[in-house]
């Protein structure tokens, strides 16, 4: 029996040098793993990265004012090559949208359309007033076309 005690024994022993093992075997995996982390975020090397990410910013900056320098030189070479007359007519033009942007916007645009058309004593017309009859060809016909909304007026 004795050899069985010793037999449980030795078993026993294997048992917890094997899990020593496991377990140190776990420990190494781990310390690998941690290595490998803390080298590739020593390779990121993050100064570098900043670094680069000012360099791209800086010619991001150079390359706009470039173009804005462009930009510049191009508008006041066709402001030197218009002569005095197409200059009086562009501010002409641009005054004028102005002033019909502002009328837009106050709603006055709109009055001054019907001022107009009333003194133009012009009717409002969708369809064709039968009660005039031209009598000439199709493009005559269409220059004297009378259309009304509603009855047509009596005058």
């Amino acid at each position: 029996m004795d050899s069985k005690e010793e037999r449980e024994r030795l078993k026993e022993e294997y048992k917890a040098h094997y899990r020593q093992v496991l377990e140190a075997r776990k420990r190494i995996e781990d310390i690998k793993r941690k290595q490998r982390i803390v080298d590739a975020l020593d390779k990121m090397n993050a100064g570098g990265i900043l670094e680069s990410m000012e360099n791209m910013l800086h010619k991001i900056r150079e390359k706009v004012a470039v173009t804005e320098a462009r930009l510049e030189v191009a508008s006041e070479k066709e402001e030197h090559t218009l002569s005095a007359e197409d200059e009086t007519f562009i501010e002409k033009h641009r005054a004028r949208e102005t002033l019909n942007q502002m009328k837009l916007e106050m709603g006055l645009l709109q009055n001054e359309i019907d001022d107009q058309v009333r003194q133009l004593q012009s009717d409002k017309t969708v369809g064709r007033d039968d009660s005039e009859d031209t009598g000439g060809t199709e493009e005559t016909d269409m220059r004297n076309v009378k259309k009304t909304i509603g009855p047509a007026k009596q005058q």
